[in-house]
């Protein structure tokens, strides 16, 4: 029931956009599906603070550590 507005004219809601996961899918590394690859690397139990960030030097995307 919660929505988001994709444009000046639109809304849609979330599983809309993102629609559901398998049940126990992020449990499992190869069953993890493409969207949240990523975000499971970087993720940590142990802490908030990010794997790496991301930043603009000289006008290029580089990582900061």
């Amino acid at each position: 029931h919660i929505y988001r507005r994709v444009d000046q004219s639109n809304i849609r809601r979330y599983d809309e956009i993102f629609g559901y996961v398998e049940s126990g899918c992020l449990l499992q590394a190869e069953r993890i599906p493409q969207r949240y690859q990523q975000t499971m690397t970087e993720a940590s139990a142990d802490t908030f603070v990010p794997a790496y960030d991301l930043g603009w030097v000289d006008g290029q995307l580089d990582e900061v550590h």
